[in-house]
């Protein structure tokens, strides 16, 4: 179900890269500056190649999460993140605030970009 809407890079023609602004309305303040923990939720086609994942921390507006490393399935894959140093001021390219960035030539393919705002502990 999940190719229909799927969004992805196209290596050939530069477009290596997707922009996530998230609402600021969705913290108990403005910037966020680490009060809100969140979940980063990333539906993937496992393809072949490499991708990177970037937010706007407290202490670096282009934080790298990781690097994740397809392993060529052709399956559908989640990956999940819990984010507690997030500033979301809008400090990323394009005044965004999360940047999914492709690491080579391979084109990869995305169905969904889910935050969440954990409950406080």
């Amino acid at each position: 179900p999940y190719g229909r809407f799927a969004r992805g890079f196209d290596h050939a023609h530069g477009k290596d890269s997707l922009f996530f602004n998230i609402d600021d309305n969705l913290f108990s303040q403005f910037p966020n500056n680490g009060k809100d923990t969140i979940q980063l939720h990333i539906v993937y086609y496992d393809t072949t190649g490499s991708w990177k994942i970037f937010y706007d921390a407290v202490g670096n507006s282009q934080y790298p999460i990781g690097t994740i490393t397809n392993g060529n399935s052709h399956k559908w894959k989640d990956v999940y993140y819990t984010i507690k140093d997030g500033k979301f001021n809008n400090r990323e390219l394009h005044g965004t605030d999360i940047m999914i960035i492709n690491a080579d030539a391979y084109n990869k393919m995305f169905h969904l970009v889910e935050i969440t705002k954990l409950p406080p502990n």
